[in-house]
């Protein structure tokens, strides 16, 4: 069967919207517990992508823009940091994996 432009506009959406989060999440500085939510979030991505699952990319894309930064810091609160290499890593794998082109090496990963 073949699909209608419209179906394919419905496929890649999720697809488009969740590269546009994973994109944005390589410039995220957050606190190390938030990272590790994050981190778990990712591994969620890549099995809804394993499997085909669209609505749950959808869903799982959601959730990490939701999960992202804030722009009030409380007082005391734990320092900010970028993404840890692990992590940055495998925003870059699914990136790739969903079709996106691959972010140009920094200064900071050829070291």
């Amino acid at each position: 069967m073949m699909s209608t432009p419209e179906s394919r506009s419905t496929e890649a959406e999720p697809t488009t919207g969740a590269l546009t989060v994973l994109r944005d999440m390589l410039t995220w500085e957050l606190a190390p517990p938030r990272w590790e939510r994050l981190a778990e979030l990712l591994d969620l991505a890549a099995a809804a992508r394993e499997s085909g699952d669209l609505d749950a990319l959808r869903q799982v894309g959601a959730d990490l823009e939701l999960a992202g930064p804030v722009r009030i810091t409380r007082l005391g609160a734990t320092p900010a940091v970028p993404a840890p290499r692990p992590v940055r890593e495998r925003i870059n794998v699914l990136i790739h994996e969903l079709g996106g082109p691959p972010r140009e090496a920094d200064e900071e990963d050829e070291s």
